[in-house]
């Protein structure tokens, strides 16, 4: 008896498979559990298939001969990618940031991504990478159904654009310096690294865009926009 769990979340996509090893008998197995009672005739071998997350009684009888064999098994749920950011210790001469990264849950190799360019490529559970300037760190699994982890990256250095108002309260207005772009896209995460607004916006005549920010609650905010060179800004919507 092999029991495969759920492998994504949400999919309930459990499997149980049952192989015999005297084939030249018959015999039936039931399932039940979960909501399901299935019963099917087995010469071999046999799948119970798409099977959710919960308790199963598995029971395997002989065909024509007083034997029965049963069996309590669990599918499990999947997890997604989790993990935690923290800030390493870095040269102080030194103009990366380094950040360690400590996986819980996930299927490796793990891919780390800053500003949408791969930076490492690990199997590894604990490591840290190098980052320079400010963007939007992300760690991927090897399979896309877990999600994936993120952080927002702040450099020192002071940006090369202006905004306001900061507080915000309907739209935030940023002023480009020099750019010679027709349209920004421009990326809002909340203050955990999730992702909230991902659109292209028109650069107007005088050099400015317009960030929404009517539909968001009061909170720290962190803005992206995929210029020439990556900028990330904090904004407070009240």
């Amino acid at each position: 008896l092999e029991v495969i769990s759920e492998t994504c979340e949400g999919q309930d996509n459990g499997k149980i498979n049952i192989t015999v090893n005297e084939t030249y008998v018959t015999y039936t197995a039931t399932l039940i559990g979960s909501g399901v009672n299935l019963t099917q005739a087995i010469t071999s071998t046999y799948s119970f298939e798409d099977l959710a997350v919960g308790t199963y009684t598995v029971c395997v009888v002989v065909d024509g001969i007083d034997y029965e064999q049963c069996f309590v098994v669990n599918i499990d749920a999947a997890e997604s990618l989790n993990g935690v950011f923290g800030l390493a210790n870095g040269d102080d001469d030194n103009d990366f940031e380094v950040t360690s990264i400590n996986i819980n849950t996930g299927t490796p190799p793990f891919t780390v991504v800053f500003n949408d360019e791969i930076i490492r490529v690990t199997n590894d559970n604990s490591f840290e990478v190098e980052t320079l300037g400010s963007g939007l760190l992300e760690v991927k699994s090897s399979k896309a159904c877990e999600g994936v982890i993120s952080k927002i990256i702040e450099a020192e250095t002071p940006l090369k654009l202006t905004f306001s108002p900061n507080p915000v309260i309907d739209n935030l207005k940023v002023t480009l310096n020099n750019s010679q772009l027709s349209e920004v896209t421009i990326e809002v995460f909340d203050i955990n690294g999730k992702l909230l607004l991902n659109q292209k916006v028109p650069v107007q005549n005088t050099n400015y865009i317009h960030v929404p920010f009517e539909n968001f609650n009061n909170g720290i905010y962190f803005i992206k926009l995929n210029l020439d060179k990556p900028e990330v800004f904090k904004i407070i919507k009240k």
